[in-house]
């Protein structure tokens, strides 16, 4: 929309507001006659008097009456004339200006004026736009004259303006008198106000808060109406904040409210600015959905009502992690608890729980709970198969049924008496045990696992076999070097009895007889340097494992149940 040009400067007014007029000479010529005989008949009457002429006075009273009655006419008709050319004027000055002016609002920011064409063309016309709120006061030059209407834009929304048209006329003396139209005054229809904050408005089962963007323009206030979804209203407030929280204590609870703001200006309502709010789903949903209990085929899920709202029921949805396929349970309102069962061993299942909300106009509300996954135990192990199992004095190697459902590995836990602890990790259901304790007992503890789940324990106790020892073939072996690797505690009490001990060789000992042949140098790798190794700190279980392993090789150990 082009906005017409704007003009600064005004047409030159008459002191009174008025239109200066010019009265014609030919008009005012029988006054000033009549005028001039009246003054001179005056002057003969007093000179007559002075000369005391009777016949001449006569003559001059009579001249004197009949100067009067000319002057009296005339007088009368310069009047006339007078006061008919004043309302020929005054009714030729209404003939310039414009009639029947209004204003039709087209948008928020511009309205088109409109006119009657005046009876008589003026020089040029302004259309002239005063706000004292906004400051403003200005004339934008029209074609008045051939056209009845004019489209002014880029106004302010809220604003209230007076709009008026001067014709401008240009008289003989050459100035310019501006005839100013009636006024007329319009408010301009506020804008809507900008649309709700999502991020920040909500709606919760105590109150509603609500966020907008401000209109652009003059605006006094906003007009908030709040309904439910029957359309009933909830409360109606106004506001001058562009922020307001409703409390909803009072009124029936609802899933969803519309939303109606309206900007206010000098009793000019702006188009509304609509929105349905729902209440958050995290208000609706069940709270802290957890598996309380579980194991290789059942689970217990429990959690707590929505927070602001009833239910009308619960939905247990169940499905395997990798599966589109759904089991799903209908729970009772009042019920915050169920046991599932019928699971599988050692799979990875997901529950969710649905709250299913009371009808409100006409519609059905579902609140999805967050996902729980629960991974099942897997089944325990079966027991140890003794047939197949192999146990040794110093190893045991064990088979055990594998256990049903889904299992990554197991895991083995021995220990003794003592303080002897270890664990292994197998993918199959079989371990091999190497370097244990001659005749010693045994717990095993057997566990499946499936992902980061271990099933509970199978135990097993079992025993490692006895060994006997032929002393002298031992020696043998040791003395000539058959015998791979030394140490097993049934040596301590004969390298004790000939002098090698803990804290040392013995004084009068074979051993310290043996040594003294050495110039008491012993050679490090000799014989005599094991066997005092053996008495001082002893071997380790895999050594000791390894001699017994040799010395059955040799004949000079055998295993004993």
């Amino acid at each position: 929309m082009e906005r017409l040009n704007l003009i600064n400067k005004r047409g030159p007014r008459h002191p009174e507001g008025g239109l200066k007029m010019a009265v014609p000479a030919d008009v005012l010529s029988p006054f000033k006659t009549g005028m001039k005989s009246y003054h001179h008949t005056l002057k003969r009457v007093i000179k007559s008097l002075r000369e005391d002429d009777t016949s001449a006075l006569e003559r001059v009273f009579y001249n004197f009456i009949m100067s009067l009655i000319v002057t009296i006419v005339f007088s009368s008709i310069t009047m006339t004339a007078l006061c008919g050319n004043y309302f020929f004027f005054a009714n030729r000055e209404n003939s310039f200006l414009v009639k029947k002016l209004n204003v039709l609002s087209e948008t928020e920011t511009s309205v088109r004026l409109q006119w009657t064409q005046p009876e008589l063309r003026a020089e040029r016309y302004e259309v002239n736009i005063i706000s004292t709120e906004l400051y403003i006061d200005e004339a934008f030059e029209v074609d008045a004259w051939t056209k009845t209407s004019e489209i002014l834009g880029r106004l302010t929304t809220g604003g209230q303006y007076l709009f008026s048209v001067t014709s401008f006329v240009t008289y003989e003396d050459g100035q310019e008198s501006p005839l100013k139209s009636e006024e007329i005054k319009i408010t301009m229809r506020p804008s809507a106000p900008g649309p709700i904050d999502k991020h920040k408005s909500l709606v919760s089962g105590a109150h509603v808060e609500l966020i907008w963007e401000a209109s652009p323009g003059y605006v006094e206030s906003y007009s908030v109406v709040l309904k439910d979804c029957y359309g009933d209203v909830v409360t109606s407030v106004m506001t001058e904040s562009t922020h307001l929280t409703i409390s909803l204590d009072k009124h029936r609870l609802s899933t969803a409210y519309a939303v109606e703001i309206c900007s206010l200006s000098h009793g000019e309502k702006s188009e509304p600015q609509t929105h349905t709010l729902r209440m958050k789903d995290s208000d609706l949903s069940i709270q802290d959905l957890l598996v309380t209990t579980q194991d290789s085929t059942s689970a217990t899920l429990e959690w707590k009502h929505p927070v602001y709202i009833p239910v009308q029921r619960y939905e247990v949805h169940r499905s395997l992690a990798h599966s589109s396929e759904v089991n799903i349970i209908k729970i009772a309102a009042n019920r915050m608890q169920h046991f599932v069962t019928d699971l599988m061993p050692g799979q990875a299942y997901r529950f969710k729980v649905i709250s299913v909300l009371p009808m409100q106009c006409g519609k059905e509300r579902i609140v999805q709970s967050q996902d729980v996954s629960v991974t099942t135990r897997p089944a325990m192990p079966g027991m140890v198969d003794r047939e197949k199992s192999t146990i040794k004095s110093t190893s045991m190697e064990l088979i055990w049924q594998a256990s049903e459902g889904v299992v990554d590995r197991y895991i083995v836990k021995i220990a003794s008496d003592s303080p002897f602890r270890e664990e292994y990790e197998t993918n199959t259901p079989s371990v091999v045990i190497k370097n244990l304790e001659v005749n010693t007992r045994y717990q095993l503890d057997i566990y499946a696992v499936s992902g980061e789940v271990m099933s509970e324990h199978k135990t097993e106790v079992l025993k490692t076999k006895d060994i006997e020892v032929s002393w002298g073939c031992l020696t043998m072996a040791m003395a000539t070097g058959s015998l791979a690797g030394i140490g097993v505690v049934s040596l301590a009490p004969i390298l004790g009895a000939v002098g090698f001990g803990a804290a040392g060789i013995g004084k009068g000992t074979l051993a310290a007889a043996w040594m003294s042949s050495y110039g008491g140098t012993v050679a490090s790798g000799s014989l005599f340097s094991f066997l005092q190794s053996l008495g001082v700190v002893g071997l380790g279980a895999a050594a000791k494992a390894t001699i017994i392993t040799s010395g059955i090789a040799l004949g000079c150990i055998a295993e004993v149940v």
